[in-house]
């Protein structure tokens, strides 16, 4: 490994206690770290971006549009600009550093509402040199962590700063020489410090890596837009410099990560931007419950105010109906649930609940109005009830048949006229109708 003149982007954290300190007590971990295999390492998320972040449909050109429609992403793919932390060793380190301060990139205001500073930094590991990646390394033209030794690969700092075009990596070289005398320059299947490995993962960019601790793999932009990039690795995002080879990359990660049952933290997952491996036992079709298993419990808000408990249902039939306003099929779907389904069977035998992704109250009105549903409408924030059901990354529209026991009975996606048909007669057989 080699010591050169560089900075970059990317920022990872991991969050380390003593054996001794781990008897002593258990601390609850903060929202959105997940400690790993070795019982003292925490990875936590911090979220780059303010708001909500959708991928263009436009970014993934060769996916088909029957694809997309399918899937329920004409609207857009579900995304953010993620960077992670991580304290092991006692030390702590960021995995990329995000936009930077001065695009409205949020790092710096995550390290702060964990109690930490640039000071705090021991060392960054970067995926790649793009700028949402590196951004955060300068502020005002000066190094941000000014403590902080910068970990790349040497392919990725020869292709910027020895092979493009000036004009081209002219921030990634500024990047580079505010942290000159503390880069190290690594090659691919090297073990880094705290025992990080870096892993093979080129397309995206040349120097693209992954990088592996424990039961973890921080995997960068291997993937831009996980609903469909994780069943569908062939399709790249115009992102990637080489699309032939992006697509490889993440077919053989994702492919080693199922394979040893490892999570996956992504700069552009969907929030929280984990991939978890309980998400790898997904059906084909993004559900995580089988037919026959209880439903998982939960408690919504309707768009009326009233608070419903699906475990308080016990004792009707129990249809819920996964929705939201961006989803193209789930429209379409939602009259005849209206008029097959619920005009025909509401009654105290019978309930329907559409649960609306992550939207706002106002948003879940307008559904109401321009579909023209009676039934009751739930908001679900943050798709938390969504996610006890199917994976976060996967696609919408969805049907859940539950008896009066509370076990499911039937699951369907998206809308077929002829798997329709039998969720209704289902309904009626179910209701003695």
């Amino acid at each position: 490994m080699k010591k050169i003149s560089l900075a970059l982007l990317t920022v990872l954290g991991i969050v380390a206690c003593t054996p001794e300190q781990k008897k002593e007590s258990a601390p609850a971990l903060p929202q959105g770290t997940l400690l790993l295999d070795d019982q003292v390492t925490t990875v936590t998320w911090i979220k780059d971006n303010q708001g909500d972040k959708l991928m263009p449909r436009g970014l993934f050109a060769t996916a088909p549009d029957s694809l997309m429609e399918e899937l329920s992403l004409t609207g857009g793919v579900p995304s953010s600009i993620s960077t992670f932390l991580m304290h092991t060793g006692g030390k702590w380190i960021l995995f990329d550093t995000g936009l930077g301060a001065d695009k409205g990139g949020q790092m710096m205001n995550g390290l702060s509402a964990l109690g930490l500073t640039a000071d705090s930094i021991s060392e960054i590991y970067l995926t790649h040199f793009h700028g949402d990646h590196i951004g955060g390394m300068l502020k005002e033209g000066k190094a941000t962590f000014p403590k902080a030794e910068v970990y790349a690969c040497s392919h990725e700092y020869m292709a910027w700063l020895m092979e493009m075009p000036s004009e081209q990596a002219k921030f990634q070289r500024e990047v580079m020489d505010a942290y000159r005398d503390r880069t190290h320059l690594f090659e691919w299947g090297d073990t880094l410090t705290h025992g990080i490995v870096a892993m093979y993962a080129p397309g995206h960019t040349p120097g693209h890596t992954v990088y592996r601790k424990e039961n973890m793999l921080i995997i960068g932009d291997l993937m831009h837009g996980a609903a469909l990039q994780l069943e569908h690795p062939e399709f790249s995002s115009n992102y990637d410099m080489d699309a032939t080879e992006a697509a490889r990359s993440r077919a053989r990660v994702v492919e080693f990560a199922q394979k040893h049952q490892l999570l996956m933290a992504g700069m552009h997952l969907p929030e929280p931007a984990f991939i978890t491996p309980d998400q790898y036992q997904a059906d084909s079709t993004g559900y995580i419950v089988r037919v026959g298993q209880m439903a998982p419990d939960f408690t919504c808000t309707l768009d009326d105010g009233k608070q419903v408990r699906l475990s308080d249902l016990r004792g009707k039939v129990v249809m819920l109906q996964f929705t939201a306003s961006w989803c193209g099929v789930c429209r379409k779907e939602m009259p005849f649930i209206e008029s097959d389904i619920w005009q025909r069977h509401q009654s105290d035998d019978f309930y329907l609940i559409g649960i609306d992704r992550d939207e706002p109250l106002e948003t879940v009105q307008k559904i109401r109005q321009a579909t023209g549903v009676t039934y009751p409408l739930a908001l679900d924030p943050g798709a938390t009830i969504y996610c006890k059901y199917a994976l976060r990354s996967s696609g919408i529209t969805r049907n859940v048949l539950i008896d009066r026991e509370g076990r499911i009975v039937k699951l369907t996606r998206l809308y077929n006229e002829e798997e329709f048909a039998s969720l209704v007669k289902m309904i009626d057989q179910m209701t003695k109708k």
